[in-house]
């Protein structure tokens, strides 16, 4: 038969690892919202000094959107390196 005492610690750990995992996981959970709510706004247009558009808010979106695709197809991370935008056309370059 186990010691009154061993039982007792034992339960008192588990006790513990769980209390602490929910405070870690609730202030992780409250400062991932502080950090969305705060995130800075996207522009509707970049322009050139002569105003030319570099690219749109679409363009900043879809960038997002094919990244967030790739990480999910490749176990690797994302295949999208670079995405340049110039005369107002808008292509993304995959990594080697």
């Amino acid at each position: 038969m186990p010691r009154y005492s061993n039982t007792f610690l034992v339960k008192r750990l588990w006790q513990i690892l769980i209390a602490g995992t929910l405070v870690m996981f609730s202030v992780l959970l409250y400062f991932g919202g502080q950090i969305y709510q705060q995130a800075p706004p996207i522009p509707d247009r970049y322009e050139t000094g002569s105003g030319h558009a570099l690219y749109t808010r679409a363009d900043i979106e879809l960038v997002g959107i094919v990244r967030s695709i790739s990480i999910l197809i490749h176990a690797d991370g994302p295949k999208v390196s670079k995405c340049i935008c110039s005369a107002g056309t808008f292509c993304c370059s995959s990594a080697a």
